[in-house]
């Protein structure tokens, strides 16, 4: 994967614009904690995280971690890679879906495995064409 040059920093309006749009598509809706899910956009940018796929694994683990959300996670990871000059590729659309879930939901059971999840970003993801932006 080669790293983006380009650094969008997500913001709250962001990802409770994509977990509106989730809702739209099923799940349960509400917000549990705004400070959680600003710990959780936060903390890609801190600086300890170099690489697009360390800022995801981190992402990931800090939004599905830390519950501020009742549901809609995935689809707000989504926005997050996106808006981060990112797309998934590699696998099917449904195994990239079925394995994002099940990273997802391992977070936010506290099984969140950090190795793994930046070698499956490091994987998956490939900066966005200009055309794409």
């Amino acid at each position: 994967m080669q790293k983006n040059e380009q650094e969008y920093v997500v913001t709250l309006d962001d990802v409770m614009e994509a977990h509106d749009r989730a809702l739209q598509f099923g799940g349960r809706p509400g917000v549990l904690s705004r400070h959680l899910i600003l710990s959780a956009i936060a903390r890609p940018y801190t600086g300890y995280y170099p690489s697009g796929a360390e800022k995801c694994a981190a992402f990931v683990e800090s939004l599905a971690g830390n519950h501020g959300f009742t549901d809609g996670n995935k689809r707000t990871t989504l926005l997050f890679i996106r808006r981060s000059g990112y797309n998934l590729a590699g696998s099917s659309l449904r195994h990239l879906n079925q394995d994002l879930e099940r990273i997802i939901l391992s977070s936010a059971a506290g099984e969140f495995d950090r190795s793994e999840t930046i070698r499956w970003f490091e994987d998956q993801l490939r900066p966005r064409g200009l055309d794409e932006a």
